[in-house]
């Protein structure tokens, strides 16, 4: 089941440890300060933020050209700094902001530019130098890949990164590999090329997540590890549950109205996490079981702002801020075979998710269902049978419908849907390829434009119909000018991927050369700019 593409990657926030530690560089020298004097969000800053860009090294089209880190302006569209190599790992963070229970609910403009060079950690500060420098962050020369950024606050300025280092064996073997080796570290943004990195003894898969304050400052971390549950303070100090029955628990969201709470399953039941007033406790007895009558029906729970929800027995229920459990409702026609702990995406309202039409076997349909009374509708159904199943983003109250056209993924339906008049999702666009959404939120609100074009029987994308969508307008408007079009023609694939949601995002473009090979260009528009597309500006050779 898929509610939700994991190709929409937020730079999430990580931390531990060492808050105490000082310095905190900002790209233009290696003055040190403290990390808490550089709260102040940079985004209300005179600079306006310049876009990171990065390609992949996973780009099948890159031939002989190296990866490329381009700085652009959004002012001028010009680069303002670039490094080309072929052994970068690459990482950005972002301002964000958090809400009364310090949850992260969205992401801002990239602050500061993180990439690993021939084993060298650099930064770079994205606020709108004119001329930015890469600094070196820590000593080490080894380092193998940024594996997670964590921020610090919302500023997104000041931040930790999870660092992978070779193991024993001298290689990098990547942290997800069952066999490997690598020493996970942790480095500061404001960490000087003589500091050396913080040895850990977690590894990435192993976070439940950053927690903060409401005013959005980072108090520490909280881990599943084989030992238990821990919380690492960012002070360094640690408070544990020595419980190995406890790995592999997942975090489920924040209790409502409590800061150091939280909602976590285990195994079948769900448990509340505190670790508040210097402690940490797991509530002896559940708050809620996920027992169903039928022993193989997946058990099925999710949160939001208002509390958790879960389903048993086919039922809807809700756990409130004081842990009690009402039900809700019992939504007709609810197919609890295809259920999954990914099985909702949340509204201001309702829950929307997944499931097959009843008596249409390989045909799929989206529900919707009201948080509140349990009234439930269809908003989608697949055309056909067997085909994968759709994907649903939201922005507020509206629904964005994506649906596969073939098993291959190549082309989409695009469908719409406005919950607040119930009304089932009209289709917007049909054949569409390379598609990707601009986020500014991670809840209910973040997907703010797609933008895509219309694949050809070739596979390639005539630049005539690359076009930005607005989600609220249900507008969709061309890219090119006609001229641009024209002189452009098709290009074999976009990396629309790296798109930057910021208010000038880039990406790059490939155009087939008759003698084989490709030429890489760096393109730039405004979302809701019909004709905005135009032409990076690279630096001077």
């Amino acid at each position: 089941m898929k509610i939700g593409p994991t190709w929409l990657g937020c730079t999430m926030l990580v931390a531990a440890l060492l808050l105490s530690a000082c310095g905190a560089g900002d790209g233009r020298d290696d003055n040190q300060a403290s990390p808490n004097s550089l709260a102040a969000n940079p985004a209300n800053a005179a600079y306006q933020v310049a876009l990171a860009y990065a390609t992949p090294l996973d780009d099948p089209w890159r031939g002989d050209q190296p990866q490329e880190i381009k700085v652009i302006s959004p002012q001028t569209g010009q680069v303002v700094w670039s490094l080309a190599s072929e052994t970068l790992s690459v990482a950005l963070s972002t301002s964000m902001t958090v809400n009364a229970d310090g949850v992260p609910i969205s992401q801002g403009p990239a602050q500061r530019l993180f990439y690993i060079d021939q084993g060298v950690v650099q930064t770079l500060s994205l606020q709108g130098d004119t001329t930015p420098r890469p600094r070196q962050l820590s000593q080490t020369s080894a380092a193998c890949r940024i594996e997670r950024v964590i921020n610090s606050d919302t500023s997104g300025d000041v931040a930790w990164l999870l660092v992978s280092l070779p193991g024993a064996n001298g290689q990098c073997d990547g942290m997800n590999a069952s066999d490997t080796d690598d020493v996970p570290v942790l480095i500061g943004s404001w960490q000087t090329a003589s500091e050396p990195p913080v040895r850990i003894d977690f590894y990435p898969h192993w976070m439940l997540g950053p927690r903060y304050t409401p005013q959005g400052q980072l108090t520490g971390l909280l881990l599943s590890t084989p030992s238990g549950i821990t919380f690492i303070q960012a002070d360094g100090g640690r408070r544990s549950i020595d419980d190995p029955s406890l790995f592999g628990a997942r975090l489920l969201g924040q209790v409502p109205g409590k800061v150091d709470q939280a909602y976590v399953k285990i195994e079948q039941a769900i448990h509340v996490l505190d670790w508040s007033d210097g402690r940490i406790a797991l509530s002896t007895a559940p708050a809620a079981r996920l027992t169903n009558t039928n022993p193989s029906a997946p058990r099925v729970a999710w949160a939001h702002e208002t509390g958790l929800y879960f389903i048993v027995d086919g039922r809807l229920w809700q756990l409130d801020g004081q842990h009690r459990a009402q039900a809700v409702a019992t939504p007709p026609d609810l197919d609890e075979s295809r259920l999954g702990d990914d099985v909702a995406v949340s509204t201001p309202q309702e829950l929307l998710f997944v499931q097959d039409v009843p008596g249409s076997p390989g045909k799929t349909q989206v529900r919707a269902l009201s948080r509140t009374t349990g009234a439930a509708y269809t908003l989608f159904e697949s055309v056909q049978a067997n085909q994968p199943d759709p994907i649903v983003l939201t922005l507020g109250r509206v629904a964005l419908i994506l649906q596969a056209e073939d098993m291959s993924e190549t082309r989409w339906t695009i469908a719409r849907a406005d919950l607040s008049s119930q009304q089932t999702a009209q289709v917007v666009a049909r054949g569409v390829s390379i598609l990707h959404a601009l986020l500014t939120s991670q809840t209910h609100g973040g997907m703010t434009h797609m933008v895509w074009c219309q694949a050809n029987a070739g596979a390639q994308c005539p630049v005539a119909s690359l076009v930005s969508y607005n989600v609220e307008q249900n507008l969709a408007r061309p890219l090119a000018t006609s001229q641009l079009a024209r002189e452009q023609g098709v290009w074999s694939i976009l990396n629309i991927s790296q798109i930057e949601h910021t208010g000038a995002p880039v990406f790059t473009s490939y155009t087939p050369l008759q003698g084989g090979g490709h030429q890489r260009r760096t393109w730039q528009f405004n979302p809701d700019g019909q004709g905005s597309l135009k032409l990076v500006q690279d630096l001077p050779r």
